[in-house]
C-alpha cells in the first residue's frame, strides 16, 4: 500500500479539475466533465474533504469500484460486432 504523506490539498482537486476533458463520456454515475467544470467552486471542498477520509480510512467507497461499459461502433456498419469497441 502506498503511504501519502501529507493530506489531499484543495488546489490538487483544482488541478484535476483543470484538466479534464470536455469530450470525455460520462460515467455510471451519469456526471460529466461539463458538470464538474461548471460547479468546480462550489465542489472543490467537498469533494477535497471526501478525498481525504478515503484516505484516512484506506478504504474506497464500493461504488467507486463501478463502472459502465458501452459499446461504441468504430465504423458505419452495425456488423460484425468486431467493428465496436468497449468504452
Amino acid at each position: 500500500m502506498i503511504e501519502l504523506e501529507e493530506d489531499i490539498k484543495e488546489e490538487e482537486v483544482e488541478c484535476v479539475f483543470s484538466n479534464l476533458l470536455d469530450d470525455k463520456i460520462m460515467g455510471w454515475d451519469r456526471i460529466t466533465n461539463e458538470f464538474l467544470e461548471i460547479f468546480e467552486e462550489k465542489l472543490k471542498c467537498p469533494l477535497t474533504m471526501l478525498f481525504q477520509e478515503v484516505r484516512s480510512f484506506a478504504k474506497i467507497p464500493k461504488s467507486w469500484k463501478f463502472g459502465l461499459v458501452k459499446l461504441t461502433l468504430k465504423v458505419a456498419s452495425l456488423m460484425p460486432f468486431i467493428q465496436w469497441r468497449p468504452i
